[in-house]
């Protein structure tokens, strides 16, 4: 147990002395975020390639979906991530309630799109054994 003397001390050393703060860039978090994104992709293509379909599938909307949902709650996020990153800020979460609607309007669509005898293999996929540790692996390097 430290003397209250020397921890008050330690506090007054401090104070006296602060270190500099250090300055918030966006352009390098920006930077560092499409490092890690060129890594995850890079790792993607060298351990499965190119998806042959991909043209045709992006006109499927659960498979649209996969990428530009994420998105869009990025770059809606980030200001509100920014702006609560300072002491007393306040924000709504409605802007949250965009790409939450979008998603649901894309559900329904492929629920309407999809034929009834394929509709449970395609909702409940049968890739689940090999996207689930791919993900997990890629989602690792960055």
């Amino acid at each position: 147990m430290t003397h209250p003397s020397s921890t008050e001390a330690l506090i007054a050393r401090l104070a006296a002395e602060p270190l500099p703060a250090a300055r918030f860039s966006a352009a390098r978090m920006i930077a560092a975020m499409a490092g890690t994104a060129l890594l995850g992709l890079a790792l993607q293509m060298a351990l499965s390639g190119p998806r042959p379909d991909l043209a045709a599938s992006l006109a499927a909307p659960v498979t649209l979906a996969k990428p530009l949902l994420p998105l869009m709650v990025l770059l809606l996020a980030w200001p509100l991530a920014v702006r609560l990153a300072r002491p007393g800020a306040r924000i709504g979460l409605w802007p949250l309630a965009l790409p939450t609607a979008l998603a649901l309007a894309l559900a329904l669509w492929a629920l309407v799109a999809t034929p009834g005898d394929r509709l449970a293999h395609d909702w409940l996929g049968h890739s689940a054994g090999t996207c689930v540790p791919a993900v997990l692996a890629l989602s690792a390097a960055p």
